[in-house]
């Protein structure tokens, strides 16, 4: 949840304070240069200390990390942070998933993950509302995201149970990887940006489109929300069907819907609303593509 507002929160404050979009997706897309750098540190780190000492210091990072952003607002700045952030929100997922992985039997592992999927969508679309609390120029929000990433801290500190084994370091080779899963790396990336470019750019597109902040936030969330429902039954679809046919039809839709956003987003929100539902489905396409390559 706290992840999810500051999102929207960042894109929403530069836009009120005349940032262009360029500039806005510049210091937005920082966070996932963070998260890349992730992958080459965070493991190393949660392996030396343990995962209840790192997901604690990655944590009381992001805290800090939301508390400056709130005490000012310049680009270059926020772009720093961004980076910051980004490597500590792959040091948390690092702790979470391979303690999952490692303390569910592999019968209840998939229904684990499922569940453990559905938070995170929830929670996304959750903090989209918190944005509804207070003046999104205030100091107010940034200090309640700074109070979401204090309480994660709270289950893990005080689990009864000790650290998971350390698990060794994977080497990557992108190109292997490429070679044996060419499609799926394809469809994964492209992905990666559409997701991106929604969660950095969306809140920006609805201001200028006449949004309120009100209901950018509600914009936000039911986008979210929707691409949480549609996992269960493309997920039913991609073992019944072709994965590659599925992949075009879900690409094809998103296409078609975007155009329409992009067009006739402005006419107003009964139009926009079951426009971005449909356009949820573009979160099932990283899960369609993960599985072509199984």
């Amino acid at each position: 949840m706290g992840s999810g507002m500051m999102d929207s929160l960042l894109t929403l404050n530069m836009r009120l304070q005349g940032y262009d979009n360029h500039v806005i997706g510049l210091v937005m897309s920082a966070n996932y240069l963070g998260i890349l750098l992730g992958i080459f540190f965070c493991q190393k780190i949660v392996q030396r200390v343990g995962h209840i000492r790192a997901f604690t210091v990655f944590a009381a990072i992001m805290t800090a990390i939301a508390l400056v952003h709130g005490l000012h607002l310049a680009a270059l700045l926020w772009a720093g942070l961004r980076i910051l952030n980004g490597l500590c929100v792959t040091g948390l997922c690092v702790v979470l998933e391979s303690w999952l992985n490692e303390k569910v039997v592999p019968d209840f592992r998939g229904r684990l993950l499922s569940i453990y999927m559905v938070l995170g969508y929830f929670g996304g679309g959750g903090g989209q509302l918190l944005l509804n609390l207070s003046d999104v120029q205030g100091q107010t929000l940034f200090i309640i995201a700074a109070i979401f990433f204090a309480l994660c801290q709270v289950p893990i500190a005080i689990t009864p149970g000790g650290n998971p084994q350390p698990f060794e370091v994977p080497r990557y080779n992108i190109i292997k990887l490429f070679q044996l899963a060419p499609l799926s790396m394809v469809g994964c990336f492209i992905a990666g940006m559409t997701k991106g470019s929604f969660y950095a750019m969306g809140p920006a597109f609805g201001l200028d489109i006449g949004l309120t902040v009100s209901q950018v936030s509600i914009f936000m969330s039911i986008t979210i929300w929707s691409g949480l429902l549609f996992q269960v039954p493309v997920g039913l679809l991609s073992d019944r069907i072709n994965r590659i046919t599925l992949l075009v039809t879900i690409s094809v839709v998103v296409a078609l819907v975007s155009l329409v956003i992009a067009v006739l987003g402005q006419v107003g929100l009964w139009l926009l609303i079951p426009m971005t539902i449909c356009f949820g489905i573009v979160f099932t396409i990283y899960p369609v593509a993960l599985a072509k390559a199984q």
